[in-house]
């Protein structure tokens, strides 16, 4: 589905979340669709398969991806790719799935913004993912709003 959707549509990187890919998954993929896609994934290592995962997913029909390199920030949770863009442009794309619980928000937010310093990424060009809050009530359904303290620190991060 995902090789018929980047081709049909045109799609260059796809960022996924919640990829529960195992390594049997990995090279199936990569056995089946290595010409078209190159698929940059990364486990939560406490349970590997079974929780988290994030994954870049790049048609190298739209984008050169000899250069392509992924940074894991946090595994399974945050990954960065590094990407030849234009010219000697680079881009950062940072992907993330994060914590289902609220408490753990801040210090998760923590963790990436200071994995993302330490290997001095720069600009982040591009942020996506589940950040698993919303920040309006109506966002939900049935309406309620969202730890307050997990979105004011979500949106307000200096990366």
């Amino acid at each position: 589905m995902i090789n018929r959707l980047a081709k049909e549509d045109k799609i260059g990187i796809l960022c996924v979340q919640e990829t529960h890919l195992t390594n049997k998954h990995e090279k199936q993929i990569e056995t089946l669709f290595s010409k078209r896609l190159l698929v940059l994934n990364s486990s939560d290592t406490n349970c590997p398969g079974n929780l988290a995962r994030v994954a870049f997913i790049i048609n190298k029909e739209k984008l050169n991806v000899s250069n392509a390199k992924m940074m894991v920030l946090i595994p399974g949770r945050a990954i960065t790719l590094m990407l030849k863009w234009h010219k000697e442009k680079i881009i950062n794309i940072l992907n993330i799935y994060a914590l289902n619980n609220h408490a753990e928000h801040q210090s998760f937010w923590n963790m990436v913004q200071t994995q993302w310093n330490l290997h001095r990424l720069g600009l982040i060009d591009f942020m996506m993912g589940d950040f698993n809050l919303t920040e309006d009530p109506l966002d939900c359904a049935p309406a309620r709003p969202d730890n307050e303290n997990a979105v004011e620190f979500s949106t307000s991060l200096s990366l």
